[in-house]
């Protein structure tokens, strides 16, 4: 009995490892995604226009960084933009217990870490799609990008 699939993307580490770490990327985005606004309703009481601002400053950054992000990803190594990517918007998102446990939490602090996590995801969507085609060979582009999607899904 074979339980590891004997061809394909299955055998190339490089990709293994670009599709495990963009896994453990999205569940931290859709976690990050969900607790900034649940963490300003429970923990700080703020108001439906403040929860809407919140909003705002997450998604600002898609409008306002990404052409400059996809000029500076085309110039640089991607996969170190990857890393930096998931590292600063894990250390963002871990300032929040922090500055929770020393009762300094405020909506500005979540306003912050809501822009900034936005563009380190700006950064890093910016760079994953243009690192898979030079990680894996034209023929494997579709098995690649199938992989990562089921991921994101």
């Amino acid at each position: 009995m074979r339980l590891w699939p004997k061809g394909g993307l299955w055998r190339h580490p490089d990709f293994l490892k670009l599709w495990s770490a963009e896994t453990i990327s999205q569940v931290g985005s859709q976690v990050g995604g969900l607790a900034l606004p649940f963490v300003a309703i429970v923990t700080l009481d703020v108001s439906p226009f403040e929860v809407a601002l919140l909003g705002v400053f997450e998604f600002a950054p898609f409008i306002l960084v990404s052409l400059p992000a996809g000029v500076w990803v085309d110039r640089l190594p991607r996969r170190p933009i990857l890393i930096v990517g998931d590292l600063g918007r894990a250390a963002l998102l871990a300032t929040i217990p922090v500055a929770y446990a020393f009762d300094v939490l405020t909506i500005w602090q979540l306003y912050v870490v809501g822009f900034l996590f936005g563009v380190f995801t700006v950064f890093f969507d910016v760079a994953y799609q243009s690192y898979l085609p030079s990680l894996v060979s034209r023929d494997q582009l579709v098995d690649g990008n199938s992989k990562l999607e089921i991921s994101r899904s």
